[in-house]
C-alpha cells in the first residue's frame, strides 16, 4: 500500500511539474477572485504549498476529499485552527462543492464556537470565553459570505447563509438573512426557504408589511400552513391594524380552539423573536381549556 502511494505521489508531482505554468496562470486567477486563503500570501512556505495544491490539476477535488478527512480528524480533536486551516485550503482546491462550505462554516460557527462555553475551556476566563464564541461564529459567517460570493448561482450556499445569519444564538442579522433567503428562492430554493425569508422578514423592525404580504401569498399553499406561520400572520396583522375584511379569518389560520391555544403559548415563550401583537389578548379570551379527565 505505501509503495503504491508514493508512486502515485511521484507520478502527481511530475504531471503538475509539466502542467505548472498553465496551472500558475489558475493560480493568479484564484488569487485575482479571493479564493486562496490569506495564510497562502504570507510566506513562501505556505505558498510553496499553495503552488503544490494547484499543480495538483485534476487530481484536486480527490485531494479535496482527502483533506475533508484531515479536517474531520482535527474535528475530533478539537483542533480548530486545524480545522479551520484544512477547509480553507478544501475550498480553494474545491472552490464550487457547495458541502465543502457549508460544513466547513458548520464547524467554525457552531462547534468550535460552542466548545469555548463548554467544560473542556475551563481554564479560559468566561470574557475570553465568549470573545472565542463570538469569534468563531464571525470566522463561519464570513466563510459562508465567501462561499456565497464564490458560487453567487448556487442556492444552496445562499440559503445555508440565511441560516446561519438568523440563528438567534448567533448574533442574528434578519436582513442580511432575508436578503440571502430571496437570492437563493431566485436560484430556485424549495418552498421552505421562502418560509425562512417570511420568518425573517417578519422579524426586522420597519418589515412588517412586506412580510405580512409575503406570508399571507405563502399561506394559499396548504404545505405553507404551519401553526408557527398562522400565529405569525395573526401577530403581524394585529401590528399592522388590517381591516378585518382583508384578514386571513381566524378559523383559517386556526381550525380550533386546542390548535390557537397551543400555538399562542409557543410564540409567547419560544424566545425566537417573532412578532406576538394582540397573541396574549387572544390567548385569554379563548375558552378555557377543558379539564383532563382524572
Amino acid at each position: 500500500m505505501l509503495k503504491n502511494i508514493l508512486v502515485l505521489l511521484i507520478s502527481c508531482g511530475l504531471f503538475g511539474t509539466a502542467l505548472m505554468p498553465w496551472e500558475n496562470s489558475i493560480l493568479r486567477r484564484e488569487n485575482q477572485a479571493g479564493l486562496l486563503p490569506e495564510e497562502t500570501l504570507a510566506g513562501g512556505d505556505a505558498l510553496n504549498q499553495q503552488m503544490a495544491m494547484i499543480s495538483l490539476g485534476g487530481l484536486r477535488s480527490l485531494v479535496a476529499a482527502f483533506l475533508s478527512l484531515e479536517a474531520f480528524e482535527s474535528f475530533r480533536q478539537g483542533d480548530w485552527h486545524g480545522v479551520e486551516r484544512r477547509y480553507k485550503q478544501i475550498v480553494t482546491l474545491a472552490p464550487h462543492t457547495a458541502f465543502y462550505w457549508d460544513t466547513g462554516a458548520w464547524h467554525l460557527a457552531y462547534n468550535a464556537a460552542s466548545s469555548f462555553l463548554r467544560d473542556d475551556h475551563d481554564h479560559l476566563p468566561m470574557s475570553e470565553k465568549r470573545r472565542l464564541y463570538r469569534e468563531y461564529i464571525d470566522k463561519g459567517k464570513n466563510f459562508l459570505r465567501k462561499g456565497a460570493a464564490t458560487n453567487p448561482d448556487d442556492w444552496l450556499v445562499q440559503s445555508r447563509l440565511g441560516n446561519i445569519l438568523s440563528d438567534t444564538k448567533r448574533y442574528p442579522d434578519f436582513q442580511q438573512a432575508a436578503d440571502a433567503y430571496a437570492r437563493a428562492k431566485e436560484l430556485g430554493a424549495p418552498s421552505i426557504v421562502s418560509r425562512q425569508q417570511f420568518y425573517s422578514l417578519a422579524r426586522i423592525p420597519g418589515k412588517a408589511k412586506e412580510a405580512w404580504e409575503l406570508g399571507k401569498e405563502l399561506y394559499k399553499n396548504p404545505d405553507n400552513r404551519l401553526p408557527s406561520m398562522a400565529t405569525t400572520l395573526f401577530a403581524l396583522q394585529n401590528r399592522l391594524n388590517i381591516p378585518e375584511k382583508d384578514r386571513i379569518p381566524f378559523r383559517e389560520l386556526f381550525p380550533s380552539d386546542k390548535l390557537a391555544r397551543v400555538s399562542f403559548i409557543n410564540q409567547l415563550s419560544n424566545g425566537l423573536g417573532y412578532p406576538t401583537d394582540g397573541i396574549r389578548e387572544a390567548l385569554d379570551a379563548l375558552p378555557p381549556a377543558p379539564e383532563k379527565k382524572k
